[in-house]
């Protein structure tokens, strides 16, 4: 069934990639994995509350058309959308974003 495959991914994932890929950035890069754990946690942690809420509602308010799942979706999309807008970006990484929609919207070409 799905559950043999799924077992095997996350096994070879967590024998391999997890611990090998900061030692290869360190030892390419000079990368400190303390950075790399740091900078995988924070959105984690910023996500944490929202996504419960997410769940929450998933499993109280079950959707009861397509349409209410289109809703449910994008209401789910624009909550984490605006804790990364809000929690994970700084004010000039927030600027050059929106400057780029404001481009997009308007239909310019040029950048």
């Amino acid at each position: 069934g799905v559950a043999g495959p799924l077992i095997g991914t996350c096994v070879a994932i967590a024998s391999t990639t997890l611990w090998y890929l900061p030692v290869l950035l360190k030892r390419l890069f000079g990368t400190d994995p303390g950075a790399l754990v740091r900078a995988v946690i924070g959105p984690l942690l910023w996500a944490l509350v929202p996504a419960a809420a997410i769940v929450y509602v998933a499993k109280h308010h079950p959707p009861g058309s397509w349409p209410a799942l289109g809703v449910h979706g994008a209401v789910a999309g624009l909550l984490l959308g605006s804790v990364w807008w809000f929690g994970e970006l700084r004010a000039d990484e927030r600027a050059h974003y929106a400057e780029r929609a404001r481009m997009a919207l308007a239909g310019r070409r040029d950048s």
